[in-house]
């Protein structure tokens, strides 16, 4: 066990000695133009950062996947929380609003690893959006998310609906940033949380440009859609 735990060690200094001073030189190079006369340019140096910086997060994914599947191998990592592993990740877009659907309702965060629910949304946007040539980020303003919780209403009776507090959101927010933010500031999106009544439990994850919000809760807020 000691020399996988070296060699993941190893890796992730040599991974981010590679990286890190790519990401350095573009940021000082961006620093040293001017906003108003090469925003282009900017725009571009940004880029690299942000492509730079994506790949460094994949490779260290990987080198700690190996890590983690290591320490599971031994019963030294701990369960995973009740979600279907095999859960599809199901993407449209419509009118420029773009829905997201997992299976069942989003996990506990008090205990538990969430992982591969990270990496099953990750991969499930980059395929949909490259497939489908859009770029990234996908705002390049303030976007709007929601995020809807369905419960099936034929298993509601007596049944406790979970506190959003308690739910594991921070892990799905951290992709959709990713993909549709340039940030993931208060300044770069506002979140809001929904039930809805609904013939099965699974969630939904909406985003969309914040001034599209309003007309969106007009026809949308706390009812089911898929009855």
């Amino acid at each position: 066990m000691m020399g996988i735990s070296k060699l993941c060690i190893d890796l992730l200094h040599e991974h981010t000695e590679n990286r890190i001073p790519k990401i350095a030189r573009h940021i000082e190079a961006a620093g040293r133009l001017d906003a108003e006369e090469n925003a282009a340019a900017i725009y571009m140096e940004l880029g690299e950062i942000s492509r730079h910086t994506e790949l460094l997060s994949k490779e260290l994914r990987m080198i700690l996947s190996e890590l983690h599947a290591s320490f599971e191998a031994l019963g030294l990592s701990p369960e995973y929380i009740p979600l279907a592993t095999n859960s599809n990740v199901q993407i449209s877009m419509k009118n420029g609003i773009y829905t997201i659907r997992l299976d069942g309702i989003l996990p506990f965060k008090s205990k538990g690893n969430v992982y591969y629910l990270h990496e099953k949304l990750d991969a499930a946007l980059e395929l949909f959006l490259s497939d489908g040539g859009i770029s990234v980020p996908v705002f390049g303003e303030r976007c709007a998310v929601i995020i809807r919780h369905h419960y099936d209403l034929e298993r509601s009776s007596g049944r406790q609906v979970r506190d959003y507090d308690n739910l594991e959101t921070s892990c799905v927010l951290n992709v959709i940033a990713r993909y549709f933010m340039w940030d993931d500031d208060p300044q770069s999106y506002l979140l809001m949380q929904d039930i809805a009544p609904d013939c099965s439990d699974f969630t939904e994850i909406i985003v969309m440009k914040s001034n599209e919000l309003t007309k969106w809760l007009a026809g949308n807020l706390g009812t089911a859609k898929h009855q």
